[in-house]
């Protein structure tokens, strides 16, 4: 018998689900995670390759506009992703908005990569090892205690209402001392997001529902390393 198949047609959450079950829940999901990042990277080579991070590199320092607009861009695609890949979704749905979010984060980040390949080397590297060493952790801790941590939710979202308005601040009137501080804070939302989102995926996602689980981890791998690689060039530029 399908375990999996016999859970997911009565609702039951993967932490309910036998063993065996939630293990290929689990596997599936990292599984398609991965395989984002490595869209990501696979795209991210490509766009850098061929010029095309540059471009757009010098089309968002050319002023606030460029940067609001991506943002606002990133955040609705999100949504849409995130609509897509919802349960009771055709699998190729589900799948299209796991694809429209991972070249949307990759559009979205490749500013950055291309700035700190030119300006700072090595940092790409520190950034990537922290972010695989800090989900890690998190995800191990997770997974290990099974710990039900789904009441971090509002907490978190005071806190990243807070943080959009530092954020906003930094844009407009704030200076570097204020950027380090809305990235920092950034950083430890982040994390919190990846402890929320890793007991919610256990908790309230059923067995099938991996391709939307992997969506939402993906994200926040993403922001957490688009933050410390920020982080990294803000402190190496602050040390020249």
């Amino acid at each position: 018998m399908n375990t999996a198949t016999t859970f997911d047609r009565y609702g039951a959450p993967a932490i309910a689900a036998p063993l065996d079950a939630r293990l290929a829940f689990v596997r599936r999901t990292y599984l398609h995670v991965a395989a984002a990042v490595a869209g990501m990277i696979g795209i991210s080579w490509a766009l850098f390759t061929a010029g095309i991070s540059e471009r757009v590199l010098q089309w968002a320092a050319s002023g606030r506009g460029p940067m609001i607009f991506m943002a606002l861009g990133l955040m609705a695609l999100g949504v849409l992703a995130q609509v897509m890949a919802r349960p009771g979704r055709s699998a190729a749905a589900q799948y299209t908005g796991l694809v429209v979010y991972v070249a949307a984060m990759t559009f979205y980040v490749s500013p950055l990569l291309a700035l700190a390949v030119r300006y700072f080397p090595g940092v790409l590297t520190q950034a990537a090892a922290l972010t695989v060493v800090l989900f890690g952790a998190l995800t191990a801790f997770v997974l290990t205690t099974k710990k039900d941590l789904t009441f971090l939710g509002p907490v978190l979202g005071i806190a990243g209402l807070a943080l959009l308005a530092v954020f906003v601040i930094s844009m407009f009137w704030g200076g570097p001392m204020l950027g380090l501080i809305y990235t920092a804070g950034a950083i430890v939302l982040m994390c919190g997001a990846i402890l929320y989102e890793t007991s919610n995926v256990l908790h309230q996602y059923r067995t099938d529902e991996h391709v939307g689980a992997a969506l939402t981890l993906f994200g926040s791998i993403a922001i957490l390393f688009l933050q410390i690689l920020s982080l990294l060039m803000q402190l190496a530029g602050r040390r020249e």
